[in-house]
């Protein structure tokens, strides 16, 4: 492979993350959206302790237990919510 489109937060190993220099391709970091009507102070609490503490690396290290380990999804989720303390 000499190029791909690929996530920075799912990158295959042995891929090379290249420095955009020219800010050609803008970050796409993880927002939470949710509707102000919908938005209670405890949604807002929860939405902002993950987001403390779910770096970049962290995000990869869950995708690839998904990927490529095949774990369920919630479960990883639940266990990476319990060792930070948010379940």
């Amino acid at each position: 492979m000499q190029v791909a489109l690929l996530f920075s937060s799912s990158l295959p190993d042995g891929a090379v993350a290249l420095d955009d220099d020219q800010h050609l391709q803008p970050a796409e970091n993880l927002v939470p959206v949710v509707r102000t009507a919908k938005l209670t102070n405890d949604i807002k609490s929860a939405l902002n302790a993950v987001s403390d503490k779910l770096s970049l690396d962290e995000l990869k290290d869950l995708n690839k237990k998904v990927s490529d380990a095949k774990a369920d999804p919630a479960e990883v989720a639940k266990d990476w919510a319990k060792e930070y303390g948010l379940a």
